[in-house]
């Protein structure tokens, strides 16, 4: 099969439906989450089901430069201790996509293997997320001080 590169998906919306047509092609169920406003915080974005080798994965997919949110991550880590094949896919996993759409075994979500790999400052995301539940709920949080490795120093 062809390779697709990344550069071929204009936005998150045209990723996703290349994949949903390419695991409905190869016998997969496809669930999507359409407007997250209506989902529980964090939800993935797919659940793919294949009835025949009985296997079931969730997937987030994600545009170059953006992370995952915090909600995001736990909804990740608590499925994949619940044994439960998790990923988040760029648009450069292309060809993991199309791997794992046939059946081979990719590497699937581990909070651990991403913070090694350099690719999620997880710190950071609970930190953002933590300060954007504040300024919600109309509490003025202090601007951050990146020198400091994210969190703003007291002056004395």
């Amino acid at each position: 099969m062809t390779s697709i590169t990344g550069q071929l998906f204009a936005n998150e919306k045209a990723f996703g439906l290349e994949l949903e047509k390419l695991y409905r092609k190869l016998g997969w169920l496809v669930g999507h989450t359409f407007d997250s406003r209506h989902s529980a915080a964090g939800e993935s974005d797919y659940r793919l089901a294949h009835e025949t080798r009985g296997e079931f994965l969730m997937a987030e997919l994600k545009m170059p430069g953006k992370e995952p949110t915090w909600p995001q991550v736990e909804w990740l880590n608590a499925m994949t201790a619940s044994r439960v094949e998790c990923h988040i896919w760029y648009p450069e996993d292309w060809d993991i996509v199309v791997q794992r759409s046939q059946g081979r075994a990719g590497m699937g979500w581990s909070t651990e293997w991403y913070w090694r790999r350099g690719s999620f400052d997880l710190a950071a995301i609970r930190e953002t997320w933590e300060r954007e539940q504040l300024r919600k709920q109309g509490i003025k949080v202090a601007p951050r001080n990146r020198r400091a490795g994210g969190r703003t120093r007291r002056k004395n």
